[in-house]
């Protein structure tokens, strides 16, 4: 063997070394369960009232509320809510981006300011100062789209992400905000369309101390005059970055009870809680509404 070819052998010896020693990001990993709105299954346009209700009554597992706006954002309840037969949103399997299934918005001559939806998610668990990504594919109704224009009332979709610590009530850094017209205005071209589906991004980094995220997705008739009137169909909405432990979950060696533990039963000694038991009911219940900022007309958005 040349001194020549050791040479170029023991380089690349060492540049594989290199490469296995080097610490490469954390890949990318889906965080939400039911981004696809695949449950309940339906075999119509069904709106939230009639069972098309993608949070299961407010409970979950992946959508803890889902409430209009703004006469239900209390979170009393649905109880005395009062619709206005303007508005309407539910599930529907007449269109999907991906499955069988789509989250449908419905605007009936629409003429009240906030009037529209909010969908919240879970607590999720995250890692503190990391990139992730938030997202949600769109489109109009082919036959009876939402459409911008001058006497038009604009309709926005907006995108909240907040983070949370350990406890999964404290709040910790600030939270990111998005705002999208879901029609076109007087000065810009629409971003979602009748012919195509179209992903609305949003990219952020988690701050220090961050463990928990929650997303609220909300749909919103703006303060400008006019009407709105026309379906538009969201599908895949979607949380990717790193995947990180639920710090309150009980370690699997702990379900195994133990001889000792066995023992205490029988002298009818209490179990000693979980660490998270007692948190775990504070993060089931979605978090008071507030709303996000809307710019007053279409001129803002030029």
């Amino acid at each position: 063997m040349t001194f020549q070819n050791t040479t170029r052998i023991a380089a690349a010896a060492i540049l594989f070394a290199s490469l296995t020693q080097t610490t490469f990001p954390a890949r990318a990993a889906e965080l939400l369960s039911d981004g696809g709105f695949e449950m309940p299954a339906l075999t119509e346009r069904t709106a939230r009232d009639k069972g098309g209700d993608p949070s299961n009554g407010n409970k979950g597992p992946t959508w803890t509320a889902f409430l209009f706006t703004p006469n239900e954002t209390d979170l009393i309840g649905t109880a005395n809510a009062k619709p206005t037969g303007q508005f309407t949103a539910g599930l529907t399997n007449e269109i999907a981006h991906s499955g069988k299934q789509s989250f449908f918005i419905e605007y009936n001559h629409a003429s009240e300011p906030g009037l529209g939806a909010m969908l919240q998610s879970r607590l999720i668990p995250i890692a503190p100062r990391q990139s992730y990504r938030a997202s949600i594919w769109g489109r109009l109704d082919e036959k009876n789209p939402i459409l911008g224009g001058v006497g038009k009332r604009l309709p926005y979709l907006k995108l909240e992400v907040e983070f949370y610590s350990q406890n999964g009530v404290q709040s910790v850094g600030n939270a990111v905000f998005n705002v999208q017209p879901i029609p076109g205005t007087p000065t810009r071209p629409p971003f979602f369309t009748a012919d195509k589906w179209r992903e609305f991004v949003t990219d952020f980094r988690t701050p220090d101390g961050a463990i928990f995220a929650r997303l609220t997705w909300q749909w919103e008739a703006g303060s400008s005059k006019g009407e709105i009137n026309g379906v538009a169909f969201f599908d895949d909405a979607s949380l990717t970055g790193p995947a990180a432990p639920d710090p309150n979950a009980t370690p699997a060696s702990i379900k195994k009870r133990s001889h000792s533990s066995e023992a205490a039963s029988e002298l009818d000694v209490p179990e000693t809680p979980s660490p998270g038991a007692a948190k775990q009911k504070d993060k089931s219940s979605p978090l008071p509404y507030v709303p996000v900022p809307l710019p007053p007309d279409a001129s803002e958005l030029k």
